[in-house]
This record gives C-alpha cells, sequence and structure tokens, in this order.
C-alpha cells in the first residue's frame, strides 16, 4: 500500500471506487483459490501440463470476457513479435516459476515472496522508465523484503 500510494493516503478512500476496490478484493480471492489448486496439481501431474492447462483456461476466460467486454482487438502487426515475446518469457516463465515455488516451498510462502513484486516493479519503472521513486517506497520495500527474512529465520 505504501509502494503503490507513494504514502500519499489522504487521496485514498475506500467508498469512493467500491466497485474498484470489490473487484480486487475478488481477484485476491480467486488468486488465493488458484494457488492452492494449482500447488495440488503440481504435485500430481506433470508441471508444464499444469502450466499450460492454466495458461489455457485463463486465457479461454480472458477472451470469453474481452469479447463480452467488446474490447477492440486491433493491434499494429509490429508490435506482435513484443506482445509474443512478453507473453512467452514474462507472463510463461513466471508461471512455470511460480507453480514449480509453490510445489517446492508451499503456497503461503511463495505468495509473500511474490507480493514483493511491487517493489522490483517500482523499482524497475525508476531506473528504466524514470518515474518518481520516493523514500517512503524505499522504506515499504525494505519491511516487505525484512518480512521475507523473518518468514524464513522463524521455525516452522
Amino acid at each position: 500500500m505504501f509502494i503503490t500510494t507513494r504514502g500519499e493516503f489522504k487521496s485514498l478512500t475506500l467508498a469512493q471506487e467500491i466497485v474498484g476496490n470489490l473487484l480486487v478484493v475478488a481477484a485476491c480471492l480467486f488468486w488465493g483459490i488458484d494457488n492452492n489448486l494449482s500447488k495440488l496439481l503440481s504435485k500430481k501431474r506433470d508441471l508444464p501440463h499444469v502450466v499450460a492447462l492454466k495458461c489455457l483456461l485463463g486465457g479461454a476466460i480472458l477472451l470469453i470476457l474481452a469479447l463480452l467486454l467488446r474490447v477492440d482487438f486491433r493491434i499494429p502487426v509490429l508490435a506482435l513479435p513484443y506482445l509474443f515475446s512478453v507473453g512467452a518469457f514474462s507472463i510463461g516463465f513466471s508461471i512455470v516459476m511460480f507453480v514449480f515455488a509453490l510445489r517446492e516451498i508451499g503456497s503461503m510462502r511463495t505468495g509473500v515472496i511474490y507480493s514483493t513484486s511491487s517493489f522490483f516493479g517500482a523499482t524497475f519503472a525508476f531506473i528504466v522508465l524514470k518515474e518518481p521513486f520516493t523514500l517512503i517506497q524505499l522504506i515499504a520495500g525494505l519491511i516487505m523484503l525484512l518480512g521475507v527474512y523473518i518468514l524464513y529465520k522463524k521455525p516452522n
């Protein structure tokens, strides 16, 4: 929350964007269900098959939603190589590694570590896109990393 708001909490209200907030909560609920089901599947089935099934089902559902919402699919031909490379390398590899982590270290630890992605995203946005990176974001990121450290130092 500190990273995404840059510590500017006065403009943050729950009731102002209630539909969006409820959609985020619903997404978290479904993500939690997905994590636990993926962990079970990855222990019983071959990892590439689990990832392929997840991607196929997820892509089909998103395509159906996009068609229902009448999303414009006009994409410049020159953008297609970039879209395919981002899809294969960024999304594809991250899902394979995420499901492998679910199998190896469990849903809770994987979720906690994965939640630090906003800190890394903010850091790369600062480096690559020259976006502002505030002291409060740095402190929040360090607290996230400290949480991961504590998670591993505490006996099971």
